[in-house]
């Protein structure tokens, strides 16, 4: 299952906060895509926000996945989830007509 977890920085966390975990929260990063289980990851610094697209069994196990992140066990940031699907409104545009 394919599925997109964007962060938020927890209210009240500052950047000098998180700037200390960087290192270590890159290599957990790291350690995900190379289990595949982080399959891209972006950064939205209009936010900040990190965005991941992941793939797992479901949504528990991405979840447990990246809650072994540096800065989701200081409690530094949360994500949110949404699967992804295919996308199939197209397939009623080009439907055969009777």
């Amino acid at each position: 299952m394919k599925l997109m977890a964007i962060s938020r920085r927890v209210q009240g966390v500052s950047f000098h906060d998180i700037q200390r975990y960087q290192v270590p929260e890159a290599t957990k990063v790291w350690e995900g895509m190379r289990k595949g289980i982080i399959r891209e990851i972006y950064f939205d610094p209009a936010k900040p926000c990190v965005v991941v697209i992941l793939e797992a069994d479901d949504i528990e196990a991405a979840a447990a996945f990246l809650e072994e992140l540096p800065m989701v066990k200081n409690g530094l940031i949360e994500f949110d989830y949404t699967v992804l699907g295919p996308y199939t409104q197209l397939s009623h545009l080009f439907a055969e007509r009777s």
